[in-house]
């Protein structure tokens, strides 16, 4: 047994391309409703805080555009209801434990984790080192005070986002999809396409092809980690450092801006897309390489 079926076995117990739709409603629709829970308690504050209706639904567009911390913790916090929609599939529609979806032996698995860490904190570091030789950014006015405050609650939840993704995609759906086919174009390279598409609009034109293709080249990566290791946490670790470094370091202008002591101007990003696209290839071949061992061998372990 490898694995890659040792992850997938807990999800044995009801599959079928129908029950995983009607898994995945469930995930979207409370994804929606606690969205809609964040935007509605975000706008009854600013009631009061403004004493104005009409008032605080005029600072929605600051809440879209971002630039403070306060802002992106509000962003981020709209991730929470995925966590209660996949748990709540995992029950109701497939009778199975929500933690075997972290790992199948229910365990929280800190090494993985923290590989995964190091790894996003190993690539980021030359993949900047490029993006600085082609683009230069500018220091924004957040102290290190105000940086202080925010950084808790800030990766704590870039956890909760970051930890929501694997949940569907390297979670749910590779394990839903490896019960339909172990063939890696189905549980994994479903679920990185479906990754990457998600993040087609969130640039404009080019901007946007290029987001997809790299995303969709992070799905894969992210999917050998879990080929590798057998539980979603290395993924998870991962996933979380390459977001953590990005909204609370150096990162570009946009919703998320804020957090950053740096951050590359929005006309740059698709001259930087081309560094993130082989930084991206590099690590996919990396992890699939024999060097990738180091997060698991992928092959048999019974």
């Amino acid at each position: 047994m490898t694995a890659l079926d040792t992850y997938i076995a807990p999800a044995a117990r009801r599959t079928g391309i129908w029950w995983m739709l009607l898994g995945l409603l469930i995930i979207v629709g409370l994804w929606l409703l606690g969205t809609l829970a964040v935007l509605i308690g975000w706008v009854l504050w600013q009631v009061v805080q403004l004493g104005d209706v009409d008032l605080a639904l005029q600072q929605m567009g600051a809440f879209m555009v971002g630039g403070t911390p306060l802002t992106i913790v509000l962003i981020l916090a709209t991730f929470g209801g995925i966590w209660l929609g996949v748990w709540l599939a995992m029950v109701a529609i497939h009778d199975q434990s929500f933690r075997t979806i972290l790992a199948p032996d229910k365990r929280v698995h800190v090494r993985d984790l923290l590989l995964g860490i190091g790894l996003a904190v190993a690539f980021f570091l030359p993949s900047l080192v490029a993006a600085l030789v082609l683009a230069e950014p500018y220091r924004t006015e957040l102290t290190i005070g105000t940086w202080a405050v925010w950084l808790i609650p800030i990766v704590l939840l870039v956890f909760v986002q970051a930890g929501s993704e694997e949940l569907i995609f390297r979670g749910y759906l590779l394990q839903q999809l490896g019960q339909i086919s172990r063939h890696p174009a189905v549980w994994a390279g479903v679920p990185a396409v479906g990754f990457g598409l998600l993040h087609l609009f969130n640039l404009p034109g080019i901007g946007g092809v290029y987001y997809a293709a790299v995303t969709t080249l992070m799905g894969f990566s992210f999917a050998v980690l879990v080929w590798r290791s057998g539980n979603l946490w290395s993924a998870i670790g991962l996933h979380l450092g390459n977001n953590l470094l990005g909204i609370a370091f150096i990162g570009a202008e946009g919703p998320l801006a804020g957090m950053q002591f740096w951050l590359f101007p929005e006309e740059t990003v698709v001259t930087l897309m081309p560094v993130d696209l082989a930084v991206s290839a590099v690590l996919l071949a990396l992890l699939i390489s024999p060097l990738g061992r180091i997060f698991g061998t992928g092959g048999k372990v019974v």
